[in-house]
């Protein structure tokens, strides 16, 4: 069941890309967000492109396909 209204959800998304939240509270308030998106786009690859701590930090929250850490 998607988070979003269907009339937010834009069709045939494969891929979502998703820069990084700087520090630990802005990554903590971007997980619903993350989370909205692999509900809705169940089927495509979310990639954050995010610091090597945000991966550890993901690595029980399936929410992301890929992580591409570290980035400076």
């Amino acid at each position: 069941m998607s988070l979003l209204s269907q009339s937010a959800i834009v069709p045939k998304i494969q891929k979502n890309a998703v820069l990084r939240a700087n520090a630990l509270g802005d990554f903590i308030f971007a997980l619903p967000a993350l989370t909205a998106l692999r509900s809705t786009y169940a089927d495509a690859e979310i990639v954050l492109l995010a610091r090597k701590w945000h991966k550890q930090f993901l690595q029980q929250r399936p929410v992301v396909s890929n992580n591409t850490g570290p980035l400076h």
